[in-house]
């Protein structure tokens, strides 16, 4: 329960922590735009959801949608 709380609350793309969001969200969009982004994103946040307690977690594509990146 608090491994998830914690995810929910505090998980970031890497670097998000250090580098301007306006560069995060180039790098993301670079890597991740597109339907074929979108695909990757719900293919990491399902191996994710595999693990005990993180069901219907969904941290990389909520942090898309926090920064717009278009499906």
């Amino acid at each position: 329960m608090i491994a998830r709380l914690a995810l929910e609350k505090s998980w970031g793309p890497v670097g998000s922590g250090v580098m301007p969001e306006v560069e995060v969200t180039r790098v993301m969009t670079h890597l991740f735009a597109g339907s074929e982004g979108r695909k990757l994103i719900r293919d990491i946040d399902s191996h994710i959801a595999k693990l005990p307690g993180m069901d219907g977690l969904h941290i990389v594509e909520d942090a898309m949608d926090r920064r717009g990146i278009a499906s």
